[in-house]
């Protein structure tokens, strides 16, 4: 369901992007348009769909790229809120 919506965003955003009236009068679709947000939103069910898709049923209880992008990713978020935020490195903070 999620691919589906991914694709009629995609598709929505690009049709309602190429109308000959535009909705916003100084608006370019690669700069601000309402359509780039709503095919990028697209685009991004679209990787979901395919990441959910691959974790559940493409390997099983195997490695997965997914995961450890997943958990590697958090890993690093962590440890750099730890830097900027944290007691433990705040000696190095100069303000």
């Amino acid at each position: 369901m999620v691919a589906l919506g991914g694709f009629a965003l995609i598709l929505g955003g690009e049709y309602f992007s190429n109308l000959p009236y535009p909705v916003y009068p100084k608006s370019e679709f690669w700069l601000n348009s309402p359509g780039l947000i709503v095919v990028k939103l697209g685009v991004v069910m679209l990787v979901l769909s395919v990441a959910f898709l691959w974790t559940e049923y493409g390997l099983g209880t195997s490695w997965s790229w997914v995961r450890q992008l997943g958990i590697t990713s958090l890993l690093v978020y962590w440890v750099h809120v730890e830097l900027v935020y944290g007691r433990w490195f705040g000696f190095w903070r100069t303000t």
